[in-house]
């Protein structure tokens, strides 16, 4: 079967992760700083901060802007759920904002149902946009929201699902990556936070590390000028993430042109200039059958996320989501693995056409 998604190694790996075995050293060093730079400069971002996953790239950004008991971050309410749990352990209280009914991304301004506004309060400290399938949200719209609202919230970009590009448009103070194995670029589990704040970049560091900013001499006694904990990335990890870098051009060309084919005859979900799809979602009048379609042919396909008013932890989450309960229902991703050829493309498109005659 050809999985909807497949991480596929450049052959670079073994070689890159022996050299770090051969150095003897493995914790987080000079290797991590190295791909800490690389994945900063492809998204132009000035300051890159490794994490152990995309969980704890969101959760440290919460906490060093102040993230806490007593304080509310806002989420779509169809998102991953590691969107909302990041910021229930920071200690927060989350509060769903509905999405727009076209790309599925959060809603600054007015939805064609559900709320008109974000669902902010006196103690709304952060909104975290999800740029969901690499779609953009609305950054420029949310930011002009908050001003309006003589809000201070912050605005925390979970942008797990991106491929490493220069984002268009303004940015909030941090942007939040994943590496898990369903993404692009993937070093098994890991994460990392993207800011272009020196200040910002520099307490980052020092939560990840427990509380030091800096790493002191073996022969010191260790001083601990703040509270913080272990999110360190490893140099094992950032070494494979270095040797897929090498792939990556191939890798983007090939989901451009999945997406392409896909398109000239499905309804996927739409792209605006400057946006490259991770992953091809699309919508059908059978969501089931479609997949069970695709599956009996020889490929892998994945329903939507369930909105989180649906998921346990936050059925009582105050909020919006009523374009996210009716418009998830019909969405699933395609099979979008780079290791497809123009051939299986086509073949799945065809099964995904006549499921839905």
């Amino acid at each position: 079967m050809i999985p909807w998604w497949q991480p596929s190694m450049t052959g670079e790996e073994q070689e890159a992760v022996a050299a770090v075995l051969a150095s003897g050293y493995l914790n987080e060093g000079k290797v991590v700083a190295q791909f800490e730079r690389a994945v900063a400069d492809l998204y132009g971002m000035a300051h890159g901060v490794a994490t152990t996953s995309g969980t704890m790239a969101l959760y440290l950004a919460y906490k060093a802007l102040g993230v806490g008991p007593g304080t509310e971050v806002v989420v779509p309410a169809l998102t991953m759920i590691a969107t909302a749990n990041a910021a229930r352990m920071a200690g927060a209280d989350v509060v769903l904002g509905d999405v727009e009914s076209a790309g599925l991304t959060l809603e600054p301004e007015s939805c064609q149902i559900g709320t008109s506004h974000l669902p902010l309060s006196p103690r709304t400290r952060a909104v975290a946009p999800v740029h969901v399938s690499g779609r953009l949200a609305d950054i420029g719209g949310l930011l002009s929201q908050l001003t309006r609202a003589a809000s201070p919230a912050h605005v925390i970009e979970d942008a797990a699902e991106t491929v490493p590009q220069v984002l268009p448009g303004p940015r909030g103070e941090a942007l939040c990556l994943s590496f898990s194995p369903h993404k692009i670029i993937t070093t098994g589990q890991g994460g990392m936070v993207l800011t272009n704040f020196d200040a910002l970049a520099q307490e980052l560091r020092a939560l990840k590390n427990q509380g030091r900013g800096t790493v002191q001499p073996a022969n010191e006694v260790e001083r601990f000028p703040a509270w913080g904990f272990n999110g360190r990335m490893t140099d094992v990890q950032a070494a494979i993430g270095l040797a897929q870098l090498t792939d990556l051009p191939r890798r983007l060309e090939r989901l451009a042109r999945n997406r392409e084919l896909y398109a000239e005859r499905l309804p996927v979900l739409p792209t605006r200039a400057n946006e490259a799809t991770l992953w091809v979602d699309c919508r059908v009048k059978d969501r089931d059958g479609t997949m069970a379609a695709l599956a009996g042919a020889g490929f892998g396909s994945r329903p939507f996320w369930c909105p989180l008013a649906e998921q346990e932890p936050y059925k009582a989450a105050r909020g919006t989501c009523l374009t996210a309960m009716v418009q998830h229902k019909n969405v699933l991703w395609l099979p979008s693995t780079f290791a497809m050829a123009d051939a299986d493309v086509i073949r799945a498109r065809d099964v995904v056409e006549g499921a839905s005659r």
